[in-house]
C-alpha cells in the first residue's frame, strides 16, 4: 500500500487563500482518493485574530477485481463508489503565543457505498497551542462521530535550533480501542532568493500493537512557496 499528497494554494491578498489538494492512498485492490477544493481567510478584532477556513471535498473509492470479487453481489453492479462532503475550522490567535482552535470534518458524514450503507463518520477536534521563541506545544481533543463514539488524545512538541532552520518535533496520541502512537521528527527550511523549501521527515509507531511486530510508517514531504 501507498500514500501520495499532493497540493498548491495561491494567496489572493485581502481576499484570502485559495488552494487545491489530491489525496492518493490503497494498492491495486482496494484504493481511496480524496480532491479537496480550500479557502481561508482572517478576521481581526483589535489584537484577537481569526482564522477560517473550509475544505469542499470528493471522495473515491476504489476495488480492484479479484476471484473473490467475480462471485460477491457487492460488486456485481459496480467497483466504485463517490461522495461529497466539507471541512470547516476556526483558528482563534489570543496573542503572539496562545490560540485555540477547533474543526470539524467530514460535517455531512457521506453514505459512499456499493451495495450496503457506508457512512464516513464526522470527526470534530479541539485544541490549543503555545508558542515560544524556540519551543511550540499542542495539546488536541477528537472524537468521532460513529457507533462506538471513539476519541483521541493527541500531544506534540517543537523545538527550534540552528537559528529556527531545523525543528526537532515528537508527539503522542491516546485514545479509545487501545489507540496508542508514537511519532518523532524534523523539518528543515532553506530561503533560495523568493524561494522557500521545506522538507519535513515523521515515523510514526502504534505502540499497542508492537507485540505484532509493527514496524511503523514513514513520511517525507516537500513544500515550496514562492
Amino acid at each position: 500500500p501507498g500514500l501520495g499528497y499532493i497540493a498548491g494554494a495561491i494567496p489572493f491578498a485581502k481576499y484570502g487563500v485559495a488552494g487545491i489538494s489530491i489525496i492518493d492512498m490503497g494498492s491495486v485492490l482496494y484504493r481511496e482518493d480524496i480532491i479537496a477544493l480550500s479557502y481561508a481567510n482572517r478576521l481581526s478584532f483589535g489584537k484577537n485574530k481569526v482564522l477560517y477556513g473550509i475544505n469542499l471535498k470528493y471522495l473515491i473509492k476504489r476495488f480492484g477485481t479479484t476471484p473473490y470479487t467475480e462471485f460477491d453481489p457487492t460488486f456485481k453492479n459496480k467497483m466504485a463508489a463517490d461522495g461529497y462532503t466539507c471541512d470547516l475550522g476556526l483558528l482563534l490567535k489570543i496573542s503572539d503565543m496562545f490560540s485555540f482552535a477547533i474543526t470539524g470534518k467530514n460535517i455531512t458524514q457521506p453514505d459512499v457505498h456499493l451495495m450496503q450503507s457506508d457512512i464516513v463518520p464526522a470527526e470534530y477536534r479541539a485544541g490549543c497551542g503555545v508558542r515560544l521563541k524556540t519551543l511550540n506545544l499542542v495539546v488536541d481533543g477528537v472524537y468521532f462521530n460513529n457507533l462506538n463514539r471513539d476519541w483521541r488524545v493527541l500531544t506534540g512538541t517543537e523545538f527550534s535550533v540552528l537559528n529556527k532552520m531545523v525543528g526537532l518535533r515528537a508527539g503522542f496520541g491516546y485514545g479509545s480501542k487501545e489507540y496508542r502512537n508514537l511519532a518523532i521528527g524534523a523539518g528543515c527550511g532553506l530561503k533560495i532568493h523568493s524561494f522557500v523549501a521545506q522538507l519535513d521527515y515523521a515515523f510514526t509507531l502504534s505502540l499497542s500493537k508492537l507485540v505484532a511486530g509493527a514496524n511503523g510508517n514513514h513520511y517525507v514531504s516537500l513544500t515550496i512557496k514562492f
